[in-house]
């Protein structure tokens, strides 16, 4: 299984197809005690997309020390539903 933050580590700000701006989106769902933090990060130009979920039932993963509603690709707290440029936190 890939980590949470092996993408972080190996993500490139450019569309790795054109290389244009990226942008991210947050979508957070919950229903029965189950939750899932999605991460949906598409190119300004072509539209190339890429997609992280993480699920609360998912054993894989250490919670206790990996944030899943933080993007995973740039590292922006999310906010459900809002789109912004995915580009590296200062």
């Amino acid at each position: 299984m890939v980590s949470p933050t092996e993408t972080a580590e190996n993500f490139t700000h450019g569309c790795p197809k054109c290389g244009a701006p990226r942008k991210c989106k947050y979508n957070h769902f919950e229903q029965d005690g189950l939750t899932i933090d999605a991460w949906d990060v598409s190119c300004t130009n072509c539209g190339k997309r890429e997609t992280r979920a993480f699920r609360s039932d998912d054993e894989e993963i250490d919670f206790s020390t990996f944030d899943p509603t933080v993007c995973p690709y740039c590292g922006r707290p999310g906010s459900a539903g809002r789109i912004t440029p995915c580009q590296p936190q200062k």
